[in-house]
């Protein structure tokens, strides 16, 4: 490796170790939320599904922006067909998430990244 190329490396280092952590936080919020809803099936049946509700999206605000954004990218079939939409969403149903919950994060991480992954790379490239 040449050593003017060590903060590209460790930029692009960091926003894996940052992209496993959100992935980390998102499962265990899904975790909670699946528990929550097979107590309350328990209790209530048919209830169930209310249990999403209550579980706090992760990552506070920023969770609530990449919501936002998600939202709108599922939206619009310019970014993604349906068949595209259908096939995350039946991997995330497999993975045990709930898709309707899960997906826009998700959309919203991918529509970040594409933009932040560019920059920061310039932003290495032009410190060498």
């Amino acid at each position: 490796m040449i050593a003017g190329q060590a903060p590209l490396v460790g930029v692009l280092i960091t926003l894996a170790v940052l992209m496993v952590v959100a992935a980390a936080l998102m499962l265990m919020r899904e975790a909670t939320a699946s528990r929550l809803d097979q107590r309350i099936d328990e209790l209530i049946p048919g209830q169930g599904g209310l249990a999403g509700q209550a579980v706090p999206l992760p990552l506070g605000g920023f969770g609530r922006l990449l919501r936002r954004l998600g939202e709108r990218l599922g939206g619009a079939t310019r970014f993604y067909s349906e068949q595209d939409l259908g096939a995350l969403e039946s991997a995330i149903t497999a993975a045990g998430m709930n898709a309707p919950r899960v997906l826009p994060m998700i959309l919203g991480t991918k529509a970040l990244l594409a933009v932040l992954i560019p920059v920061s790379i310039a932003i290495a490239w032009m410190r060498l």
